[in-house]
């Protein structure tokens, strides 16, 4: 029967429409959540959500990391302007030290703290640093933004 629509056998191999790759509703989910991660990722980058100091805690680890790597652009990056700045960059750059204790002390106003490190170096006296962490003062359009300062 040759305009038979039954599937000939006879051979042992049955003849089938093919079959579309991407179907419909699959493509769009697709193309759907592909616009969604980047319009979040876009979203979080025009209003930086995503703050590299968005806590004291934050700002402190990140002046701790660059003090233990003494890298000179991470300590600009969390050192906040001020008169005594460079020279509080210029004693930890390129000379990586070791924080041994330290501790963080909440001021009057909750969004001030101030910090005592101790770094005890092999063969030299112990050095103590007192610091203060505090917002950012430029950080007017971005969430509260936390510097590192030397303590007066």
């Amino acid at each position: 029967m040759p305009d038979s629509l039954m599937a000939i056998t006879a051979t042992g191999t049955e003849s089938r429409a093919p079959r579309r790759r991407w179907r419909g509703p699959r493509w769009s989910f697709v193309v759907l959540v592909c616009c969604l991660l980047l319009a979040g990722a876009l979203v979080s980058r025009g209003t930086e959500l995503v703050s590299r100091h968005a806590s004291p805690y934050a700002a402190l680890d990140a002046y701790t990391a660059a003090v233990t790597a003494g890298d000179r652009s991470s300590l600009d990056a969390v050192i906040a302007d001020g008169a005594r700045r460079q020279a509080l960059v210029d004693r930890h750059a390129e000379q990586p030290m070791t924080p041994t204790t330290v501790s963080m002390q909440m001021m009057e106003s909750a969004a001030w703290w101030t910090i005592e490190i101790r770094y005890e170096l092999p063969g030299q006296q112990s050095y103590l640093e007192h610091l203060l962490v505090h917002p950012r003062d430029d950080s007017l359009d971005r969430p509260i933004d936390y510097v590192v300062e030397p303590a007066p």
